[in-house]
């Protein structure tokens, strides 16, 4: 009888220290959800992609990379065909092009007067 009160204090204190060590990296993640894709003018076959928390992705041939992300929310994404440029609109208002390095450069702001 000991050894099998022995036995179950055993198995309840490994179950409760399962359950601590694993507690913390259960968790739900936020959702991740596309807001906008076009076509990227400047590599055949490819798009560029921004999801609502302003991740960018670049995809070609099926295979998808994150190669950057917007300073705050976005709010659309577009090209323009006749110069291969392609930019992104925040909820802010501001405007940037993506540069071919991925690197994001100010462009304007579409509330600002001048």
């Amino acid at each position: 009888m000991v050894r099998r009160v022995f036995y179950t204090g055993v198995a309840i204190l490994c179950l409760a220290l399962a359950f601590h060590l694993g507690s913390g990296e259960v968790g739900a993640k936020p959702p991740v959800n596309l807001l906008a894709m076009t076509d990227n003018p400047r590599i055949p076959s490819s798009a560029v992609a921004i999801d609502q928390a302003g991740t960018i992705y670049f995809g070609q041939l099926q295979h998808w990379s994150r190669v950057g992300s917007t300073p705050s929310a976005p709010a659309s994404l577009w090209t323009r065909n006749s110069t291969g440029e392609i930019f992104i609109a925040l909820t802010n208002g501001d405007t940037y092009r993506l540069e071919p390095n991925w690197a994001l450069t100010y462009d304007s702001n579409v509330f600002s007067s001048q």
